[in-house]
């Protein structure tokens, strides 16, 4: 079980002064022995918490550019050489590096159970609160781990965690992690990353139906960089959210002539794709034609236009596309249905 507790900027502030000059020092450093005895010791903790922070990384789908984390997907190397910042020898090693992950530390404290340990935290997020993490017990080890591996992108990189809330809660409407640390991430980073994350304000300012205010976000980030295509994307995306449908596809369409628009090949196909549910199919095969000639492997363009090609019963250049999006994409539904279409009306072509 974990429990957590938050308290104002303010208070964390006050009491930063106090106990600032007087951190808390762990001098123990071996594994307790109903933890070791567990499995949990020092190699297999700095394991999970890469893993985790792997698992973080590439569960937002950052793109290569966007943060300094957003290699994670394509250089392992790179991914080591940066979770090994943790100098992990054992579960209190871990506890005194997840405080340092804070501007300091109120407390951190084992409590031996009997059978067990029971591990507390106290110290100051990334954002300026107080938080307490209290874990009962080697069950909850992960759950430790899953904290550590959060709070330490929260402080080498909150773009990645901005977005890994962002996607977790987008469905739901619930922007309860997310938001806090959008915001958090537009006043500390960058002037060079900030389009990121206003980008993201505006996305949820979309999702909850508030499309001014996506569109003023928006707006923000072009300010800081005009040839930035998410932004001016969805800012079409929300003129057409609101109505106005001519606008949009404009403005789309003006992202999709910038010169880095071959970045990003899912503006393409959601172009595209509006373009064929309107009837459009010749400038909507057009549009995933020329996302496929800057990114030939892409599987969602491919099979936008192989659902396309279906639609006229053109069998055997839909099969071809969708077989090779079905390499990458095994598992996609979408794929997956209109694979067996495909392959049946190829097979019927083919009949006497």
């Amino acid at each position: 079980m974990i429990t957590t507790f938050l308290a104002t900027s303010a208070v964390a502030l006050g009491l930063s002064a106090v106990f600032a000059v007087d951190p808390i020092v762990i001098n123990k450093t071996t594994v307790p022995y109903f933890v070791e005895f567990k499995g949990y010791n020092g190699s297999l903790i700095t394991k999970m918490l890469r893993d985790r922070i792997r698992t973080i990384a590439r569960d937002a789908q950052a793109l290569r550019g966007e943060s300094v984390l957003s290699y994670f997907a394509e250089g392992e190397s790179a991914l080591s050489a940066l979770a090994g910042e943790f100098k992990i020898g054992g579960i209190l090693n871990a506890l005194q590096d997840l405080s340092s992950l804070h501007a300091y530390s109120l407390a951190c404290s084992i409590v031996d159970q009997g059978d067990d340990y029971k591990f507390t935290v106290k110290g100051e997020t990334a954002t300026g609160q107080l938080f307490s993490i209290s874990v009962d017990g080697t069950r909850d080890i992960p759950t430790l781990v899953n904290n550590m591996a959060e709070r330490f992108i929260a402080r080498v990189d909150p773009y990645i965690l901005s977005i890994y809330y962002l996607r977790k809660e987008y469905e739901s409407g619930n922007f309860e992690k997310a938001l806090p640390i959008i915001e958090h991430s537009i006043r500390v980073l960058p002037v060079d990353r900030k389009p990121w994350v206003l980008n993201l304000r505006g996305r949820v300012f979309h999702r909850q139906g508030d499309y001014d205010s996506a569109i003023m976000k928006y707006r923000e980030a072009l300010a800081l960089d005009p040839d930035f295509v998410p932004s001016m994307a969805r800012w079409g995306l929300a003129l057409i959210a609101k109505g106005d449908r001519e606008r949009g596809l404009a403005k789309l369409h003006e992202a999709l002539d910038k010169p880095s628009s071959h970045r990003y090949p899912i503006f393409f196909q959601v172009l595209g794709d509006l373009l064929a549910t309107q009837g459009q199919d010749d400038e909507a095969r057009d549009i995933y034609v020329r996302g496929l000639r800057k990114n030939a492997s892409n599987a969602g363009l491919q099979t936008s236009l192989a659902a396309l090609y279906l639609r006229h019963n053109q069998f055997k250049p839909a099969l071809n596309l969708l077989q090779k999006a079905a390499t990458q994409q095994p598992t996609d539904p979408r794929v997956n249905s209109l694979l067996p279409q495909a392959l049946a009306g190829r097979v019927a072509l083919s009949l006497p």
